[in-house]
């Protein structure tokens, strides 16, 4: 912990940055530990209206001078879990005005309403530490003295002190989130207004005393306080739309976070920020993030946030992996402004599958017969394209695969010193599931083929040409192929019959 000042380098260089529009964008690593910076500033304290010397400061100085001792300070410097600095709030003020009266001198007429508003509401402090004077019972009040050559009703004099019953009010100020109020602390005293402090022996110069210094010993732990008081989030649970685990390419779907809890396990404070990354899809609601597109920022809100995710347009299957993160941020989120946050830990994650949910199967049979005088080849060749149905919402059913389209078959050879020729079609149908097996994801296919029980074929012999019909006789066909789902998977069968030989061949090809 350390108090603050801005030095006149650093006024310079902000000036520098202001007038050129300079601006610096870096990505960082996050902290592996949820460990923040907060500053804080003690207001000086106002006096009551009869009271004639100022004792503000004083009073301002007691009620953060604990902080300062060397054993409290130590703790309170350590990066976990909030490392505290102190602003001297007198010298921010006057930094500001320089800041500003410099910009005007560099023909800077106009300053930013932003920045105005920022620097006016001491903005750059997360906590304000706040002290009240006041006065139950007054009795009197000591007599004024003037200085001397300085006529009565000036300001330069001294006394006047209120008489009395004093309370004195000390408050720890979230100074960004509606004024909250994180710790109170309370002390009171009988007599000057003065008497919170000296000596209880006016003889000893050893037994100095300050009330209110002596109160905020009660706020040792101001660190611990902050971070119990902000409810960080460190852990959260991932979901997928009707608790799916895969996604289909180009595909919209909502992911939802629930349960942020903080290290007591309570719902996080509804102002703490989030960031979510998707390596390879797109997070397309949220805040815009500066200087890393694909980071967004939410808000915890009441505990639960809805995420849009699109998966990418390719057409392949590919492992998606979506990342939430806290941050240390606690000052609003203004774009333009204050965009530009940090991750700071890993609170959760969730890996799923982005697949390409449609494609066709190609057939590619071939077959040869030999009988008797005939010597013909045989080939079905075709496209049918697939479709996978996504899965309706609580349903216990895999995901289905459908699919309809034709195939030729294609028929040629001789028949003692003739040649023929035939071709026909065929509608097919195919049914079947999905299925995660080892890990990967499997299509069970069943193809449904209506063969005719004749075609019409050609011929051309020595003497005559012509056409004619001839039986169809297709060799037997597998039932259910089982098809990993990645482009170019290939499940080929050899065929064996008593007058012919030949190869099944169905490949899986993934997207249009």
């Amino acid at each position: 912990m350390k108090r603050k000042i801005l030095s006149l380098q650093r006024i310079i260089l902000f000036v520098f940055i202001f007038l050129f529009d300079y601006s610096i964008t870096s990505s960082q690593s996050y902290d592996i530990q949820s460990c923040c910076e907060r500053d804080i500033g003690a207001l000086r304290v106002k006096m009551p209206k009869d009271q004639v010397t100022d004792w503000g400061g004083q009073m301002q100085v007691a009620s953060e001078q604990y902080f300062f001792e060397t054993q409290v300070a130590q703790k309170l410097r350590d990066a976990c879990p909030i490392s505290l600095g102190f602003y001297d709030v007198d010298g921010l003020m006057d930094n500001y005005e320089l800041i500003n009266k410099m910009l005007k001198a560099y023909g800077k007429e106009k300053i930013d309403p932003l920045e105005l508003k920022h620097q006016q509401e001491l903005q750059a402090l997360d906590y304000l530490i706040v002290g009240k004077l006041i006065v139950d019972k007054k009795t009197g009040r000591t007599d004024v003295y003037y200085e001397e050559g300085y006529e009565q009703g000036s300001k330069e004099r001294w006394g006047g002190d209120l008489t009395g019953t004093f309370r004195f009010k000390w408050e720890l100020i979230d100074n960004h989130h509606n004024k909250a109020v994180v710790k109170t602390l309370e002390t009171n005293w009988e007599g000057k207004i003065t008497d919170f402090m000296g000596y209880a022996n006016p003889n000893d110069k050893t037994t100095y005393f300050n009330k209110i210094t002596e109160m905020t010993k009660q706020a040792g732990n101001l660190d611990e306080i902050i971070y119990d008081y902000e409810q960080m989030p460190l852990s959260c649970k991932i979901k997928l739309e009707d608790d799916r685990d895969y996604v289909e390419n180009g595909e919209e779907i909502k992911i939802n976070l629930n349960e942020i809890l903080d290290y007591k396990g309570r719902t996080a404070k509804q102002w703490q920020y989030l960031i979510v990354k998707a390596e390879k899809g797109k997070i397309i609601n949220g805040k815009t993030h500066r200087g890393n597109k694909k980071y967004k920022i939410f808000e915890v809100g009441n505990g639960e946030v809805d995420i849009k995710y699109k998966a990418p347009e390719d057409c392949k299957n590919q492992k998606e992996k979506i990342t939430i993160y806290n941050t240390c941020e606690h000052k609003e989120y203004v774009a333009g402004l204050n965009d530009f946050f940090d991750p700071k830990k890993e609170i959760g994650n969730k890996e799923f599958k982005i697949i390409c949910a449609h494609g066709y199967i190609e057939y590619n049979h071939t077959f040869k017969f030999k009988m008797m005088e005939i010597d013909a080849n045989a080939t079905v060749k075709g496209l049918i394209p697939i479709k996978m149905s996504k899965q309706s919402k609580d349903s216990k059913k895999k995901p289905g695969v459908d699919g309809l389209g034709s195939v030729d078959l294609t028929y040629d050879g001789i028949i003692r010193d003739c040649t023929f020729f035939g071709k026909t079609s065929t509608n097919v149908k195919i049914k079947g599931e999905a299925i995660i097996e080892n890990k990967e994801l499997y299509f069970d296919l069943k193809f449904e083929e209506q063969w005719p029980k004749s075609w019409l074929i050609t011929f051309d012999c020595p003497k005559r040409k012509g056409s004619g019909v001839m039986p169809v006789q297709m060799p037997v066909k597998h039932e259910i192929s089982h098809f990993k789902v990645e482009d170019g998977y290939n499940i080929s069968q050899p065929f064996i019959g008593a007058v012919g030989t030949g190869t099944y061949s169905w490949t899986l090809h993934l997207g249009q």
